[in-house]
């Protein structure tokens, strides 16, 4: 579900980017190829970072509830 709600955000705040810069000298293309880029860095990012959590044990899944590995919390 919240995949779903990220997703839908991100392709609204593309529109709205996409039609605010289209006056703008270069044309609305050139924000909007910028904007994936760093979509595409972010996602890799954040998969990454969620990759090592997952290898490093920092997260465990634990009757149904999220807590930190080796903290306790």
């Amino acid at each position: 579900v919240i995949v779903v709600c990220v997703a839908a955000l991100v392709s609204l705040g593309l529109v709205v980017l996409f039609s605010a810069s289209s006056p703008i000298k270069g044309g609305p293309y050139a924000y909007l190829y910028k904007q994936f880029i760093f979509l595409a860095l972010a996602i890799g990012a954040g998969w990454l970072v969620a990759i090592a959590a997952y290898c490093l044990g920092l997260l465990s899944f634990v009757a149904g509830q999220w807590a930190w590995g080796h903290w306790g919390v």
